[in-house]
């Protein structure tokens, strides 16, 4: 999947000669959406007795991730003006998620009703504002423009956990602007 979102952050750094550590707080707004499509067929003739007869299941996942807080652990080198960096974390995301599986028996034909031709049977499971917890980790770099304000290049992965047997895993690039006090 791809998409866009925003977000902000707020964190606090110490220095040790060129040794930067720090703690951060990450949220992203998101609408990233993917979707998964599989389809199985398996043979009934051993338990309908009649042969050539099988049943398809086609199943659907669609999963839409709306939201990401990261708290991450921050370490990085400053050389004048810039800073590359490396960070680990904790991670929760909010998703929305829609399941559905169809399965349909058939039997070769002639096929006459009211035998089951063909009987379509589908279920939906819907779950809003799942919540999946996991790890963030990634590498950016902090360039300052002015004492206080700097501009930021990074990337993010982020895994989270499986909820209903669907799981999530974000890879991120972001610039961003920021002020520092």
């Amino acid at each position: 999947m791809r998409g866009s979102g925003y977000g902000g952050f707020i964190g606090y750094n110490s220095q040790w000669r060129e040794a930067i550590f720090g703690i951060e707080l990450n949220y992203s707004r998101l609408g990233l959406r993917a979707s998964s499509l599989s389809t199985s067929y398996i043979s009934t003739s051993a338990s309908t007795g009649i042969p050539g007869s099988f049943s398809r299941l086609d199943y659907t996942a669609d999963m839409t991730l709306t939201d990401l807080v990261t708290g991450r652990l921050r370490a990085g080198c400053a050389w004048n003006w810039f800073m590359p960096y490396g960070f680990i974390g904790a991670a929760v995301g909010r998703a929305d998620l829609v399941r559905s599986a169809t399965v349909s028996y058939s039997a070769p034909l002639p096929c006459v009703p009211p035998s089951p031709c063909t009987l379509p049977y589908t279920d939906t499971q819907t779950r809003n504002g799942a919540i999946m917890a996991g790890y963030t980790a990634g590498f950016g770099v902090d360039i300052g423009l002015m004492a206080n304000v700097f501009l930021r290049a990074e990337y993010e992965f982020v895994q989270l956990s499986k909820v209903e047997g669907v799981e999530a895993q974000v890879n991120s690039v972001r610039a961003a602007a920021a002020v520092k006090f």
